[in-house]
């Protein structure tokens, strides 16, 4: 049994926390036989959370020389020099209170039948209450604009079971050995809640409970989803060399109509052990050798349930007719669509040399996926911008992935592991039919990857204007640049050193892609705070810069700034290397350890995203935005003590 409680606060402005206790608990029993097993755990959970719900950075637009936004008796400022002012403290006042219990249990029983015959049953359930309370008082607002106090209250429960009946048989004879396995899975997820938006406060006091509001409207939401399934496989090994693996699967899911709910799907897979052959024994260096490659077929469920029926939202109350709040369509009707398919192959070899000192493998996949399930775009005069269908067009993922891993050094008190590995993805559109009268027909291209787009050509800034010049201004028809914008390679290098009792360990991740600019191209000299780069903007004839004249007014500035953000000036290389994780540890000696009942006291200090190279500027290579949050930097350092 174990027992915990966190505390965490932000790194912004004002009194917001997150706190969580946690209590944990693991049963395991035997028979004196050993024929029967029991494992049960469970965790209970129950977290407060006051952390604000808006990404703060978003207020880095604030004028630089804005007043200061709190005036002596504590109340928000919101005018300057006669102007209204935007405060940034603003969701200091904007309180939010969210509390989440959360129970997670499982119970797996095996029992053994008979020699080589085990069966088994996994199960689990999970339940999770949410409340949460978000408010906008009239404190929060400025006075010179419409002030209405609201508040939102959301009560969620959730609850799934699941349940996977096995029977496992293996078999030995000679060099040959063979197993089986069949099983079910049965899981059951139900979702309930409700959303009570009240305004019409008469006082910021009473903001925390709907009933004073004038103004109340109550949505909910129902969503049962069930998920059944049978499977099986056979295994055969002979003398360690030879392996084939086939398995076949129905599944069955709710979040399809009549008639659509099942698919079938099925994979094989075969590895033939080299190393272990008799011609490979005189080989010294080489000590393990082997090729696989499998083919299979899975599916894809994860949609939202219930859309083909078409279903009816119930209108605000501040919108009724005598009273009554009145039905709208929420969706179109399409009872057709049925299982996303996946076909997989794969080949690979694994090597290991000196003992598995040095151990590598290499990995081809090339994954086709049809009847991709997306939400389908429609004209806007049918009334609904989607609609939920599978895709007829045939999508490809290939890629080689790569991975090393290496003993550098291995001495009595000191050793040096390395581990590396890289991933480069390609995608294509192999297939559409009727692609060019289709809604993507501007989006795709066959034989191209989707992850393209397309930009108007940028040709900088005339020098004599100082406008920005473009290549044209219709964004449907002049776009005659193509990105990719997919990752061309990614991986990750880690290293952990040991020398007696300290342990070293630091994680590089690396990406090399294209991506957009943070910054949007607005016109320079609006009251609006901007990154130090507009400083080199244009300001006489015949200055060469990539940032035009300040212009408050003119249709020049104004319209070439908006269609600026539709050129390629918007593509930069969004290529990084992140020192990831880094952590420095100290095992004490035992000795010490026993005069306190512990087995091992252990002190450490770790860090995450400490260093990031990248030629990506104003902003974060891995979020692309210059008003969201990055991954933070995280120093931490600890005692752990183990009973």
């Amino acid at each position: 049994m174990s027992t915990g409680y966190h505390r965490e606060t932000p790194i912004y402005y004002g009194d917001f926390s997150d706190n969580r206790i946690s209590f944990n608990s693991n049963v395991a029993h035997h028979s004196k036989d050993n024929k029967l097993t029991v494992a049960l755990n469970a965790s209970y959970n129950s977290d407060k959370n006051n952390l604000n719900s808006t990404d703060l950075l978003n207020l880095i637009t604030t004028i630089p020389n804005a007043p200061y936004p709190l005036d002596s008796l504590g109340n928000l400022v919101w005018r300057d020099q006669g102007v209204n002012f935007s405060n940034p403290l603003a969701y200091t006042f904007k309180k939010y209170v969210g509390l989440t219990e959360n129970m997670i249990s499982s119970l797996n029983i095996s029992y053994k039948l008979t020699d080589g015959l085990v069966a088994k049953l996994d199960g689990g359930y999970n339940l999770v209450k949410m409340d949460q309370t978000g408010t906008n008082p009239i404190k929060s607002q400025s006075p010179f604009g419409t002030q209405l106090a609201t508040a939102d209250f959301y009560n969620a429960t959730q609850k799934n079971w699941i349940l996977e009946p096995q029977l496992t048989y293996n078999k030995n004879w000679s060099k040959n050995k063979i197993d089986f396995l069949v099983g079910g899975s049965f899981q059951d997820q139900l979702v309930l809640n409700t959303k009570i938006s009240a305004s019409g406060y008469t006082s910021d006091e009473m903001i925390f409970s709907p009933s004073p509001a004038s103004n109340k409207s109550v949505t909910s939401g129902y969503e049962n989803y069930r998920y059944e399934a049978l499977f099986g496989r056979i295994g055969y090994n002979w003398d360690g060399k030879y392996l084939v693996n086939v398995s076949a699967r129905r599944d069955g899911s709710t979040r399809f109509g009549p008639g659509k709910q099942y698919g079938n799907f099925g994979a094989i897979g075969t590895a033939w052990v080299f190393s272990e052959e008799n011609f490979m024994k005189n080989l010294s260096f080489l000590s393990f050798g082997k090729l696989r490659a499998s083919y299979g077929v899975t599916g894809n469920d994860r949609i939202t349930s219930y859309q083909y029926l078409s279903l009816w939202n119930s209108t605000n109350s501040a919108v009724s007719y005598q009273g009554v709040s009145g039905l709208y369509p929420a969706n179109l009707y399409n009872p057709d669509y049925h299982w996303e398919r996946n076909r997989k192959w794969e080949a690979a070899m694994e090597l290991g040399f000196l003992r598995d000192r040095i151990y590598l493998s290499a990995d081809y996949y090339l994954n086709k996926t049809d009847n991709q399930l997306v939400g389908y775009d429609l004209p806007v005069q049918v009334g609904f911008s989607n609609v939920t269908a599978n895709m007829d067009a045939i999508l490809q993922n290939s890629g080689w992935e790569f991975a090393l891993n290496s003993t550098n050094i291995h001495l009595k008190d000191f050793t040096w592991k390395t581990g590396f590995n890289i991933t480069i993805p390609r995608n294509k559109l192999i297939a559409y039919p009727n692609l060019d009268i289709s809604p993507y027909a501007s989006v795709y291209s066959i034989g191209m990857p989707i992850t393209t787009s397309k930009w108007i050509q940028y040709q900088g800034v005339d020098p004599q204007t100082g406008v920005y010049k473009l290549a044209g201004m219709n964004p449907a028809t002049d776009r005659t640049q193509i990105y990719d914008l997919a990752q061309r390679s990614y991986g990750g290098l880690q290293n952990t050193l040991t020398y007696k009792s300290w342990t070293l360990d630091f994680f590089f991740n690396f990406v090399k892609q294209k991506g957009k600019t943070s910054i949007n191209f607005a016109t320079p000299g609006l009251r609006s705070n901007q990154p130090t780069y507009v400083l080199g903007r244009w300001q006489n004839p015949g200055d060469i810069t990539d940032i035009q004249k300040f212009s408050q007014t003119g249709t020049p500035t104004t319209v070439y700034s908006y269609y600026a953000n539709y050129s390629d000036a918007r593509i930069t290389d969004a290529s990084f290397l992140r020192l990831k994780n880094a952590s420095l540890s100290y095992q004490l000696d035992k000795k010490i350890a026993h005069k306190i009942m512990a087995d091992n006291i252990r002190i450490y200090v770790q860090g995450q995203n400490l260093f990031t190279a990248t030629p990506y500027k104003l902003g974060d290579p891995e979020t692309m935005s210059f008003s969201t949050m990055p991954p933070l930097r995280t120093i931490s350092t600890g005692l752990q003590v183990t009973f």
